[in-house]
């Protein structure tokens, strides 16, 4: 319902009225950003979705939290540029797309204050 609840009405900012998003394929995907999603069957998915941005809308900055090495699963996008920020403009947000990337049973399921190191190992053997 949620996924239907953003497709009808797009993201929603955060009480401090900020939306973060990334450039990257890869970062999306760790462990701490999103839950899994258990479907019948027990198979487990995590889902992402793609947004457009309007220019000059964001800040970029770097991974405030250093919730793992992102170095080691992201080779594309520099450090300081992975996450951006829009504040009080979520209009400057349209969601485009939906992606889903099964994950395999010795993923870890635990949240990230957890499993951090393990996660981002796990992320590199998928």
């Amino acid at each position: 319902h949620a996924v239907e609840a953003i497709a009808r009405r797009g993201l929603l900012a955060d009480a401090k009225g900020r939306i973060f998003l990334t450039p990257s394929f890869e970062y999306p995907f760790c462990l701490y950003s999103v839950p899994d999603i258990v479907v019948a069957g027990g198979a487990r998915f995590r889902v992402v979705f793609e947004v457009r941005v309007a220019p000059g809308a964001f800040w970029e900055h770097g991974d405030h939290y250093d919730f793992c090495q992102l170095w080691l699963i992201e080779g594309c996008v520099p450090p300081e540029k992975l996450e951006w920020e829009v504040v009080g403009r979520p209009d400057a947000v349209q969601v485009v797309g939906l992606v889903l990337k099964q994950l395999g049973p010795e993923h870890p399921t635990l949240r990230h204050d957890t499993v951090v190191r393990h996660a981002c190992q796990s992320l590199l053997r998928l």
